[in-house]
């Protein structure tokens, strides 16, 4: 579908760029750039697919490190308008959006139980993130009370909803729940929202 397609290629994208930028931040050479940038890159994805029983997608799909590289270049030359912004943030939002709801999507179509379907998206979702977080010695942000997971669970229920419920394309469903999904993480982190602590 080239709806996946579009969506994997923009999550890739902006996970790549915003892996690369952190690993700028932390000052790393340009192989653990490239490194930090395509383990957030592919990090959701592959775990979507492995816990889908299947192959991970950037194994026969040469264009996911064409895409990855490209993004490191890219981050390389304008990084000095990005590391000091809140850029990564931003670009971390629209990520989550789009592995969460690429994973719920491939779940449903291959028919998975609802529970199923929400644990897949929300593990792909947050997959990368979390690599990106670890690796780089950095406490993940779904654990720091960040509105994070929240909204990657709205925006996959949302999904299942309109795919239960009315008869739009799942493409158009996928796009909808993407756009709330950023929406809300966005809005969150500009307002300081937070889920509350123990």
């Amino acid at each position: 579908m080239i709806g996946f397609s579009i969506l994997s290629y923009l999550g890739i994208s902006v996970f790549a760029i915003s892996g690369a930028l952190k690993g700028i931040q932390k000052e790393l050479d340009y192989l653990g750039v490239f490194v930090a940038a395509l383990l957030t890159a592919i990090g959701g994805g592959a775990i979507r697919d492995i816990l889908l029983g299947q192959p991970p997608e950037f194994i026969h799909d040469a264009w996911y490190f064409v895409v990855v590289v490209g993004a490191v270049l890219l981050t390389s030359f304008f990084r000095h308008h990005f590391v000091k912004s809140k850029f990564v943030v931003y670009l971390d939002a629209i990520g989550l959006a789009t592995f969460s709801v690429l994973g719920a999507a491939k779940g449903i179509k291959l028919n998975e139980p609802i529970q199923a379907v929400v644990m897949v998206g929300l593990l792909s979702g947050i997959g990368g993130g979390l690599i990106r977080d670890i690796l780089l010695k950095e406490i993940p942000m779904v654990l720091k009370g960040e509105f994070y997971a929240t909204a990657a669970l709205l925006g996959i229920g949302l999904l299942i909803l309109l795919n239960a419920i009315t008869r739009l394309p799942l493409e158009l469903s996928m796009y909808i729940s993407v756009a709330l999904i950023a929406t809300l993480r966005s809005l969150a982190y500009r307002f300081g929202y937070k889920v509350r602590s123990l």
